[in-house]
């Protein structure tokens, strides 16, 4: 009795990656190369603007993406007042710095060329803050300075930061 147990665990501890590596190979075999190439050329085409987050050519690739769920069965998931779809809601911020720089007493930095502005706030007019250097942009080194309020310098230099998102992402 024990060994039909011990069996059986074991069966039932395996099993769901039999089931997992059969449904895999299922779908894997519906996929279709010539229309994902179809599909991924029109997603990636110029025609799309880019796909720029809250833009036309967006818009169009949701609409196009959409269409295809619908032609190939799937079910909408999203309720809204109008019933299911497609499209989830949400709010998103944005932001562009415009003509930004940095001085620093009688010498000005211009913005994307001798500094880069990862703020997430429109300024209208100049603004003095406190700035606190920050290192390489480490989450060590952003964990040890307040960044509210304040203008956080980062070394740029080749080879220091490797992600300017995972920085953009400390701005508040």
């Amino acid at each position: 009795m024990k060994k039909f147990i011990a069996v059986f665990l074991l069966f039932l501890g395996v099993s769901p990656v039999f089931s997992q590596e059969d449904l895999m190979k299922k779908y894997a075999a519906e996929i279709d190369q010539a229309e994902m190439k179809d599909v991924l050329s029109i997603l990636a085409s110029d025609a799309l603007e880019g796909r720029e987050t809250g833009k036309r050519g967006q818009k169009m690739a949701a609409a196009f993406i959409a269409d295809y769920f619908q032609e190939v069965g799937l079910t909408p998931v999203v309720p809204t007042a109008d019933g299911m779809s497609y499209y989830q809601k949400f709010e998103l911020a944005s932001s562009k710095p415009g003509a930004a720089y940095l001085k620093l007493n009688d010498q000005t930095f211009k913005s994307g060329r001798d500094v880069l502005y990862y703020g997430t706030a429109n300024m209208t007019s100049p603004e003095k803050a406190q700035a606190i250097f920050a290192g390489k942009g480490s989450d060590e080194e952003f964990g040890t300075i307040k960044v509210k309020d304040n203008i956080v310098v980062v070394d740029a230099s080749e080879g220091s930061v490797r992600d300017w998102r995972a920085i953009q992402s400390k701005a508040y």
